[in-house]
Parts: structure tokens; C-alpha cells; sequence
């Protein structure tokens, strides 16, 4: 993600076996919500939009198990989200933590 100054700001990280970018099968031609840079050396996998559907199609047991795949790791990246907002709630409750006001 873009900062305010412009450079990127990581969010997250994924290791060998994870998948990113699903929301683009699922938000047809919208606009991307992060980039990914890789630390070191990675092989990428790409499947367009039509071709996970055709696949899909063709392999529906194997196509239920991806999306399964797909609902697990978004879940997981919401609950972590929650988390994060449960931590932010809690430190702007307690006065040490508290911004000031100016």
C-alpha cells in the first residue's frame, strides 16, 4: 500500500505455498487493493479470471476445494484485521498509549 509520502507500506507477508491477488477473480476488472514485491527470488502462478472459471467448470470437486481454499484465507485475514482493531481500541483506551491532542 501507498503511504501519504508515496512509498510503499507493507501489510502483509505470505510464504511459500500461500496465494494472493484472489479478490481480482472475484471483483471483475476493479481496481487492485495492494501490490506484492517479493524479498528474494519467487515463482509466480498466474490464472486469469476466465480460466479459474473454465477450470472450474471442468473440475468442480477441485474448483469447490480451491474456493474453500480462497473463503479460509480470506477469513483468516479478516480475523487477523479484527485483531488489529481490537489492539488499536485497547491502546487508545489507555492513557499511556494515547495520541496527543493538540
Amino acid at each position: 500500500m501507498d503511504g501519504e509520502n508515496g512509498q510503499q507500506i507493507p501489510i502483509s507477508s505470505i510464504n511459500e505455498g500461500d496465494f494472493f491477488g484472489e479478490n481480482g477473480i472475484f471483483t471483475d476488472g476493479q481496481r487492485r487493493t495492494a501490490n506484492i514485491s517479493p524479498r528474494d527470488t519467487a515463482l509466480i502462478l498466474r490464472i486469469g479470471r476466465d480460466d479459474f472459471f473454465n477450470f472450474i467448470r471442468m473440475y468442480p470437486k477441485a474448483g469447490v476445494n480451491l474456493l474453500m481454499l480462497f473463503v479460509h484465507g480470506l477469513m483468516k485475514r479478516l480475523n487477523s484485521a479484527n485483531k488489529e482493531l481490537v489492539r488499536e481500541e485497547l491502546c487508545d483506551r489507555i492513557p499511556f498509549f494515547q495520541k496527543p491532542t493538540q
